[in-house]
């Protein structure tokens, strides 16, 4: 009962609701919005259990990661009533078998939360929002234990890229904070529809690296 009554507190705290309204009316997040439910149509014409169901998910899917990226972006908060529903639908949508779900919760929730601590520790202050350990978690459950270095791969990348570019574009200034959403978001989308090919290009490298 406690959980309920820590998520339905969630669900009500103000400035998320606002930071998530505030993305809902953004003309980026409807771009991004047709742009997934464009992809989840060409997506789903190229997977064995492709439909109507999986194209509507996979949608769904990636519109809430772009509201999320957009309110992150905008206001640097990750809105529970915008990860929650991630959670609630990966249980009726992800592809994956319940034992790879929860080892992908478990296994990059719990490290991005112990991240979390260890940053909190150190610095005095968290070098990674809570919001972004929640989200990191319900990808999880959307891209399985198969999926996690798809995962933080390209999260990683994505973010290295930005992370110099706003370098170049901020100077020296080191106490601006940089929003991590949207690497995850990205990272969530590469690994939730392309980790067997990504997954299969590793395999293929070590192998080609062994043979040297």
């Amino acid at each position: 009962m406690k959980i309920i009554r820590i998520a339905i507190s969630d669900l009500k705290e103000p400035e998320a609701l606002a930071a998530a309204l505030l993305a809902l009316r953004s003309y980026a997040f409807w771009a991004l919005t047709g742009l997934a439910f464009g992809w989840a149509y060409c997506h789903s014409q190229h997977i064995v259990f492709g439909s109507t169901q999986t194209i509507i998910f996979s949608g769904l899917f990636a519109t809430l990661l772009a509201a999320i990226a957009v309110a992150d972006f905008k206001t640097m908060i990750v809105p529970d009533v915008l990860v929650y529903p991630l959670f609630l639908l990966a249980l009726f949508a992800s592809p994956d078998s319940g034992l790879s779900m929860a080892v992908g919760a478990i296994f990059l929730g719990g490290g991005f939360w112990l991240l979390h601590a260890i940053t909190a520790k150190i610095n005095g202050h968290a070098g990674l929002g809570f919001g972004d350990v929640k989200l990191v978690a319900a990808l999880g459950l959307w891209v399985g234990a198969d999926g996690i270095v798809a995962l933080m791969l390209s999260a990683s990348g994505i973010a290295l890229l930005g992370l110099f570019i706003a370098k170049l574009i901020r100077g020296k200034n080191r106490n601006t904070m940089i929003p991590f959403a949207p690497y995850l978001a990205f990272g969530g989308w590469v690994a939730y529809g392309y980790s067997d090919i990504i997954n299969q290009a590793l395999i293929n490298t070590r192998y080609y690296i062994m043979g040297l």
